[in-house]
């Protein structure tokens, strides 16, 4: 088991330093990798290999995903782990994903109903994943 988060495109500077910082630190708690992919027409079938080489659950990050709270992504990420599911989430590029890339995905999850840069998606994400995985270990970073 262990967690992927694919950035289409390469974040700015500042935003790239604390991607990878939660990624880091994520990493303590189960194998978080980061993978980047240029932004160009063939990125999802890139993106597509990747999870089929890794034979990994695909979430996509989407605004119409579904949404969760802190403590429901928790959950989420443990019933995962629990039947031993890789997972891939996936920002996309700047003009979001392709309908069919969509219905590819295992799962659609939404940040936030609010539309943002997919650079600061991506810092939404990492930090939303380490949280998660701190409240699973029962580390004092979440507090509820």
């Amino acid at each position: 088991m262990q967690i992927k988060i694919v950035l289409t495109g390469k974040p700015k500077n500042c935003l790239k330093d604390f991607i990878e910082e939660y990624v880091k630190r994520a990493n303590r708690f189960l194998k978080t990798e980061l993978v980047y992919i240029k932004d160009n027409n063939t990125s999802e079938d890139k993106i597509l290999k990747l999870v089929n080489a890794n034979k990994s659950l695909l979430i996509a990050l989407d605004e119409r995903g579904e949404e969760f709270a802190t403590l429901e992504f928790a959950d989420f990420l443990e019933k995962n782990i629990k039947q031993g599911n890789s997972l891939f989430f996936v920002v996309g590029p700047a003009n979001g994903f392709t309908d069919e890339f969509k219905r590819k995905a295992d799962f659609l999850l939404s940040l936030s109903k609010l539309t943002m840069p997919h650079e600061i998606a991506g810092l939404a994400l990492t930090e939303s994943v380490y949280r998660a995985l701190s409240v699973l270990n029962n580390h004092p970073y979440h507090r509820a």
